[in-house]
């Protein structure tokens, strides 16, 4: 093993580990985005440190930390309709309802395990710096562009890279600074956000064709 593999090893299970600074890890997360074989050592890394966490007692996460969480991602006032905690009560009512008509019908409800809600914070050199946050019961990506535009003429466009996948496009982000992306494709549960350059429509080909603007990768609340 040569000292530039092992840096890189060390680099990525640095990464998981959730010890670089913020700067290291923009650094490392802008290599992820076009390097396939670093994001197989961090799948590996990740492979390897997973059952230690595993066997840590589940905390639960207070609600405060949602909805101080929210306010930091998406400061300015939201209709009650787009709030997180709505959407949530929604969905709580919704199961609610659910199981009562099973126990009607005398069947037993399977369980469920709910998907995780998800944050990024998408950044690079370039200057455009976006809040991402999804909710798994609406399959809503709700962003909030801190910094940076589209050029004149061009569009931001979001994709998806996971492991050695080829990336996949999300949708254009919205020329105003806070939008909602509905993904009605793909369920987020991990992987790196990217935003590259592109022609006014999106990109023509289905893979990024312009600059990688900035990337940023998925984490659990």
């Amino acid at each position: 093993m040569t000292q530039d593999e092992k840096d890189e090893e060390i680099g990525a299970a640095e990464y998981v580990l959730g010890v670089l600074s913020a700067e290291e890890r923009a650094t490392f997360e802008a290599r992820l985005a076009t390097d396939p074989a670093l994001r197989a050592e961090v799948r590996d890394w990740t492979e390897r440190l997973t059952p230690l966490a595993e066997t840590l007692p589940d905390e639960p996460v207070p609600p405060r930390v949602y909805r101080q969480l929210e306010q930091r991602l998406f400061p300015a006032p939201t209709p009650l309709l787009g709030r997180l905690g709505f959407w949530r009560m929604v969905s709580f009512g919704a199961v609610a309802a659910a199981a009562i008509l099973a126990v009607i019908a005398f069947t037993d409800p399977a369980p469920t395990n709910p998907a995780p809600t998800l944050v990024a914070q998408i950044s690079g050199e370039a200057g455009v710096t976006v809040a991402a946050l999804y909710d798994p019961q609406e399959g809503a990506l709700r962003v909030n562009r801190l910094s940076g535009a589209a050029a004149d003429g061009r569009a931001l466009e979001l994709w998806l890279i996971v492991g050695d996948a080829p990336p996949r496009s999300l949708g254009l982000l919205p020329t105003d600074s806070q939008g909602t992306l509905t993904l009605t494709i793909v369920a987020l549960t991990e992987g790196i956000l990217a935003i590259s350059d592109e022609p006014a429509g999106g990109s023509p080909t289905g893979a990024p064709t312009g600059q990688v603007l900035a990337v940023g990768a998925l984490s659990e609340v």
